[in-house]
């Protein structure tokens, strides 16, 4: 048995939880004449309004429609267990419908091996996302539905409170601040108390403005890990810091320098331009990696949360795989290598998945 297989084997079911707005991603290919239907631009992704509910119901009778399971921390925990290739380490708790949707979501998850908990709100349909694909793009529209109605007291239910207690790597989606900001700082809290490891994605441009900025501000110095993408984090850096410089560099140093709660250990920033490069701060010294292009490239929806698994879109894969190898103990160097191979994969598949096996490497794939 390999070191590497050794280490997976000692992970606790539950190792990583991840809490953010749960989706059932419809993926579909149409062409140029769909998009204009609904007034869509391609590479764009928007909110759904009530115009586009005739749009989810005509792409689910497309004869290539796949059902996938979505939102970008729920796919970073997907992507984890897939790079470890160990069912049940990661958890996942979000806001969902009592519906067809959520039914469909379940079972998806549950055959990812994904230990979940939703809340179910009746009222609301389960949030769906519509990735629509054409020949030289992709479009997507959500519709977040029950997943902006989590209440912070579904984390006090006991077998609830579990999930995160018994995780030793708590992550949060920036989107779920617009969904209950009070539960994400409720888990920064209690992984500051006991010194658990607390991640949070920077998730869009969106996000990162104004009111949901502040929020983001104030849930910082809880945070030991950063993942973003560069426009995010320049306009979070221009937005809440006033810093007008385009130089990653300055801004990965200015956000290092924001007051940090755990002072144990560093910040780690982890910043992406998807399919180009990766940039990793720590202290005072910032690192660059460039990404392996993979043979072809299928679809870019999900390579985010990959490189947070990795390392949670196809940039946050590297997330996944990063955190996967970092709770086995591996380096900085190490671990972003791992999140960029998640990446890697990801690029070659339709949607956030994955092939059957792990084939990564970390001599030969880096020749």
């Amino acid at each position: 048995m390999s070191t590497t297989t050794s280490l997976v084997s000692d992970l606790s079911n539950g190792t990583f939880f991840a809490i953010g707005n749960p989706l059932l991603d419809i993926n579909a290919i149409v062409d140029s004449e769909f998009l204009e239907k609904y007034k869509l631009e391609a590479n764009d992704a928007i909110l759904a309004t009530s115009e586009h509910e005739e749009l989810f119901q005509e792409i689910k009778h497309h004869k290539q429609v796949q059902f996938f399971v979505g939102g970008s921390a729920q796919n970073m925990m997907r992507t984890i267990i897939w790079f470890l290739q160990k069912p049940k380490v990661a958890a996942y708790m979000g806001c969902v419908g009592n519906d067809a949707s959520f039914d469909r979501l379940q079972e998806l998850a549950d055959s990812a091996g994904l230990i979940t908990s939703y809340q179910i709100k009746s009222g609301f349909p389960t949030g769906k996302c519509a990735v629509l694909t054409t020949e030289h793009s992709r479009s997507m529209v959500a519709s977040l539905g029950a997943a902006q109605h989590f209440t912070v007291d579904y984390l006090d239910i006991p077998e609830n409170r579990l999930l995160f207690e018994n995780a030793k790597i708590i992550c949060c989606e920036a989107f779920f601040i617009q969904s209950s900001f009070d539960s994400l700082l409720e888990l920064a809290e209690h992984a500051y108390e006991y010194q658990k490891i607390f991640c949070i994605t920077l998730s869009s441009k969106h996000v990162v403005k104004k009111r949901n900025g502040n929020h983001l501000l104030t849930a910082w110095p809880y945070a030991d890990y950063i993942f973003g993408y560069e426009e995010e984090t320049k306009l979070f850096a221009k937005e809440h810091l006033h810093i007008q410089t385009d130089d990653l560099h300055a801004i990965i140093t200015a956000l290092l320098d924001i007051p940090k709660l755990n002072k144990s250990r560093p910040r780690i920033i982890i910043i992406s331009r998807l399919l180009e490069r990766t940039l990793v701060g720590k202290g005072t010294e910032i690192t660059e990696y460039t990404w392996k292009w993979p043979p072809h490239i299928a679809d870019t929806h999900g390579c985010g949360e990959a490189f947070v698994g990795g390392i949670a879109l196809k940039a946050f894969h590297v997330c996944s795989g990063y955190l996967a190898y970092m709770a086995l103990d591996k380096s900085i160097d190490e671990s972003v290598k791992a999140g960029i191979y998640c990446a890697y994969e990801c690029l070659q598949q339709t949607g956030c998945t994955f092939p059957d096996r792990v084939s990564y490497d970390p001599v030969t794939f880096w020749k």
